[in-house]
């Protein structure tokens, strides 16, 4: 039901902000300092090309309001590995009007390239976005993975 789904996505994105300030106690600052935030459970595959779906919540902090999102990526790239690729990924948004701007329907661009390897963890990544700070956190697992994603974050309408 659509109630026990919000359920499910508020508590992913409360353990999940729990997770990030207690492995990332800067991240608490540019918390505090933004406008909203959004916290997606994603799945990604990938061999050449890449293909990506989620789903999320993005809290207006002045607000509290939520709005329930869909996240889906198409992009080139390489994978090669055995585990889960599942990663919980958090956006904090500088900006009130870019936090609007982003629950009404954000195409994006994003390139990382990620080394992990049991609990050792490498990462590179950028975003062509400004005003936003990504946060992404993988579960324990092995892959080496290079991609440039487009991803579309689009208002849930089952949810909201």
């Amino acid at each position: 039901s659509p109630e026990a789904m919000r359920r499910t996505l508020d508590e992913m994105a409360h353990t999940t902000l729990l997770q990030l300030f207690k492995e990332k106690p800067e991240a608490r600052a540019l918390f505090d300092k933004s406008a909203g935030y959004a916290v997606f459970d994603s799945r990604k595959v990938a061999f050449i090309l890449a293909a990506g779906f989620g789903r999320g919540v993005a809290v207006d902090r002045s607000t509290q309001q939520k709005t329930y999102m869909k996240m889906a990526s198409v992009g080139v790239g390489i994978t090669f590995g055995v585990g889960n690729f599942d990663n919980k990924i958090v956006i904090l948004i500088q900006e009130q009007a870019d936090f609007d701007t982003f629950i009404s329907n954000t195409q994006d661009a994003r390139m990382d390239g990620k080394a992990i390897l049991g609990d050792s963890k490498e990462e590179a990544s950028g975003s062509f976005v400004d005003g936003r700070k990504y946060y992404v956190l993988t579960r324990k697992g092995w892959a080496v993975t290079a991609s440039v994603t487009g991803v579309n974050y689009l208002r849930d309408d089952y949810l909201n």
